[in-house]
């Protein structure tokens, strides 16, 4: 698990990003709507690149719908699926975000994905606008940094079939709404090994 994407782990999911402002912070109606102008509209098709290896992540989106992957290639040129974003999620890169380097993943659409799509330089200009804003930014990091430490604990001492049964418990739309293979190299296994989890949770 790496410090990709940004879960608020400890709030329910929000169907839109003006939900999502008010749960995480007591904004007044005017301040949300001046806050969501500066979110541009961006569609991906399925496979589309939100993040390109190499690149430095320069934006922040909130996924409205669809999915996202997120992919890191190994030295044999092998896909790794690294970790996965939903709906009502925010999604950014942040080391590459926060340093300024170049990426070394790819984030694409794991199907026809709607997202609202933030620059590095206007979040900042809201961070001075508003400083609730700047409140929810650290939250942004915390958050990614706590997931980030307990998805290592968690795949470092569990089995095949613990992570599996880990998944399904706690992001039961990887195992509903991602391939197959993808899901088997995020879990780490091979994909026959994947085959033979699900099928002895079935007999």
């Amino acid at each position: 698990m790496y410090l990709y994407l940004i879960h608020f782990v400890n709030l329910p999911i929000m169907e839109t990003l003006k939900d999502t402002l008010l749960q995480l912070s007591s904004f007044s109606d005017q301040e949300v709507e001046d806050i969501i102008s500066h979110f541009k509209p961006v569609t991906l098709k399925k496979k589309g690149r939100f993040l390109t290896n190499g690149r430095v992540c320069r934006q922040i989106a909130y996924v409205e719908k669809g999915s996202l992957i997120y992919l890191q290639t190994s030295p044999e040129g092998d896909h790794i699926a690294i970790d996965f974003a939903f709906e009502g999620e925010f999604v950014a890169y942040l080391q590459s975000f926060l340093t300024e380097t170049p990426a070394d993943i790819d984030i694409i659409a794991n199907e026809p994905t709607h997202l609202l799509v933030i620059s590095k330089e206007r979040l900042y200009h809201l961070y001075e606008k508003y400083s609730k804003m700047e409140r929810i930014g650290r939250l942004l990091l915390e958050e990614g940094l706590m997931k980030m430490a307990k998805g290592r604990t968690i795949f470092q001492t569990m089995d095949n079939r613990e992570r599996y049964l880990y998944v399904m418990k706690h992001s039961s739309k990887i195992l509903e709404r991602i391939p197959q293979y993808h899901i088997a190299t995020y879990l780490g296994i091979k994909p026959e090994s994947l085959s033979r989890i699900r099928r002895s949770l079935t007999q």
